[in-house]
C-alpha cells in the first residue's frame, strides 16, 4: 500500500471514531446532548437523523479502511459530506440569526478538519 493510500486509511479510521463518538449520543440521547450544549430548539427526530447519518458514514469510512483506493466512492462522498456540513454550519453560524450555541464552532471545526484531511490524503491508484 502506498503511503497515500495509507494516510487515507488513517484518515478513515479517525473519521470512524469522531463519526461514531458524536453518533452514538445523538441516536441515544438526543434531548441530553442538546442540554449539554444549550442547542434548541431541540428536534428529536431531526437529531437522531443526523446520528444516524454520522453512524453509517463512520460505518462507510471503517470498511473503506481496509482498500482505500478501491472504496474511493466512500472517501468521496466523505468529502461532499464534510464540504456542506462545514459551509452549512459556517453560513448558520456567521448568517444564520437566532440561536446557535458555541458549540457549533466545534462542529465546523471537526467538519472542515476532515474535509482537508481527506482532500490530503485522497488515496491514489498503485504504482
Amino acid at each position: 500500500m502506498s503511503a497515500r493510500n495509507s494516510a487515507c486509511r488513517w484518515v478513515l479510521i479517525v473519521h470512524f471514531v469522531a463519526a461514531w463518538a458524536f453518533a452514538i449520543p445523538l441516536l441515544f440521547f438526543a434531548g441530553k446532548v442538546a442540554d449539554w450544549v444549550n442547542w434548541y430548539p431541540f428536534d428529536p427526530t431531526m437529531t437522531k437523523l443526523t446520528g444516524a447519518a454520522l453512524f453509517a458514514l463512520g460505518a462507510g469510512s471503517l470498511l473503506a479502511a481496509r482498500d482505500p483506493f478501491r472504496h474511493r466512492v466512500i472517501v468521496q462522498t466523505e468529502i461532499v459530506y464534510t464540504f456542506l456540513g462545514a459551509l452549512t454550519m459556517l453560513y448558520r453560524e456567521v448568517w444564520g440569526g437566532g440561536h446557535t450555541p458555541n458549540f457549533a464552532w466545534v462542529i465546523f471545526a471537526v467538519l472542515a478538519a476532515f474535509f482537508v484531511l481527506f482532500g490530503v490524503a485522497y488515496p491514489k491508484a498503485e504504482p
